[in-house]
């Protein structure tokens, strides 16, 4: 019961976050290219150094780490074959670029978004640890089979924009830090962390500007409402 509370607690919060984004953005304080950038900001930057922040929290690791982690891996690769073929299924009667948008939102979930500061909340450190293995597959097939349903991407491409993504890197910085005998100077050890607490407000102002452009009505229709169920399963 503790727990449907903390989680209560956290979805209100957010909400209101997400309020703030949309309110910012009607009132102008923000357009189209200062959202962009604060969404570049979010993923080049603040995870990163939230992911970084995990590995570095002086933390006790369970039994079977290294197992959960291959899991956590094994199982997001898992979903993401089923995505992109059951993908093609649910939405063959739609017309190809609403085809196109709705598969990709399946293959592509906005867990690589949202999902770190949301298990930083309910699971702490840990959480944000799981949580970034299971997402390596999710972000290698953004491009090879995300982008493969709007334009045309090359292997090498696809593996290249993997390899040099920020939060691909922080993963592996961090698993170098955890495991190396040294640890950071106090100073950028704070600045991390300091970068890391901006992770659940910024996301969720991302959000809400994002939330702002979109026609209410549209929100509420047939292949929004089919796909939203089909994204929560």
């Amino acid at each position: 019961m503790e727990f449907f509370w903390e989680m209560l607690s956290l979805q209100e919060t957010m909400f209101l976050l997400i309020l703030t984004g949309v309110l910012i953005k009607k009132l102008k304080i923000i357009d189209a290219a200062g959202r962009k950038m604060l969404s570049d900001l979010l993923i080049d930057v603040i995870l990163p150094c939230n992911i970084v922040e995990s590995f570095l929290g002086g933390m006790v690791f369970p039994d079977g780490f290294a197992r959960n982690c291959l899991l956590a891996v094994g199982l997001s690769a898992v979903i993401q074959l089923m995505s992109i073929y059951g993908s093609k299924l649910l939405f063959r009667k739609y017309p190809r670029e609403q085809r196109s948008v709705l598969s990709y939102g399946i293959i592509c979930s906005n867990s690589s978004f949202v999902g770190l500061p949301v298990a930083r909340l309910l699971f702490g450190d840990l959480g944000v640890i799981y949580t970034s293995m299971f997402q390596i597959p999710l972000r290698f097939t953004m491009w090879p089979a995300g982008l493969s349903l709007f334009t045309s991407v090359s292997r090498k491409d696809a593996f290249r924009k993997l390899v040099r993504h920020p939060c691909i890197i922080a993963v592996f910085a961090g698993l170098l830090l955890m495991a190396a005998p040294v640890s950071l100077p106090g100073f950028l050890d704070s600045a991390v962390a300091s970068v890391s607490s901006c992770t659940v407000p910024v996301s969720m102002f991302v959000i809400g500007t994002i939330l702002a452009d979109a026609p209410i009505r549209s929100m509420f229709s047939k292949p929004v409402l089919w796909y939203t169920c089909l994204r929560l399963v």
